[in-house]
C-alpha cells in the first residue's frame, strides 16, 4: 500500500502542531476537519486549532496540511512505524495525543500502567460487579 506522512502546519510560524499517517490523505483531512468543528472533539490539536482559527472557512487562513514522506509499505503497522519516526523528530511542537506505534516491550509498560490506574480509579465499581456476580450466581455477598 500507499503510506502518507502528513503534518498540520500552523502558517504564521511553519510550526508542525500535528502528524499523522494514512493511506487515504483527502478523506483523513476531511475527516480532521469534520471532527474539530462539526463532531468538536476535545483533542488538544483541535483545541489549538479553534483558539486561532474559530470557525471552519478560516482554517486554511491558519492551517495546511503538508506531506512529509510517501511510503511503499507492507502494511499499517510498518507505516505506523515510520510515523513514530516524525513524531519522535517534532515532539517538541506537536500536540498528538497519543503515539503511533509502541514496541512490544513499550506496548506492555503501557498497559501495566493504564490497568493499575484503571484499577486504582474504579475499586468500587469492581467490588460492587463482583457482589452483583457472586449474588446473582450463587446467592452469596462478598463480605
Amino acid at each position: 500500500m500507499i503510506g502518507t506522512i502528513y503534518a498540520i502546519r500552523e502558517i504564521s510560524n511553519d510550526k508542525i502542531i500535528y502528524v499523522g499517517s494514512t493511506n487515504k490523505l483527502k478523506p483523513r483531512i476531511n475527516n480532521h476537519i469534520y471532527h474539530c468543528y462539526t463532531l468538536k472533539k476535545d483533542y488538544p490539536v483541535y483545541k489549538y486549532i479553534k483558539s486561532i482559527a474559530a470557525n471552519k472557512s478560516d482554517f486554511y487562513s491558519y492551517f495546511e496540511f503538508v506531506i512529509l514522506y510517501t511510503t511503499n509499505c507492507e502494511s499499517s503497522r510498518e507505516l505506523n512505524e515510520i510515523e513514530q519516526q516524525f513524531l519522535n523528530k517534532y515532539n517538541d511542537t506537536i500536540l498528538n495525543a497519543q503515539k503511533a506505534f509502541r514496541s512490544e516491550e513499550d506496548n506492555n509498560e503501557y498497559r501495566r500502567k493504564y490497568m493499575n490506574q484503571y484499577y486504582k480509579e474504579n475499586e468500587d465499581y469492581r467490588q460492587k460487579t463482583i457482589e452483583r456476580a457472586l449474588d446473582r450466581y450463587y446467592g452469596l455477598k462478598n463480605n
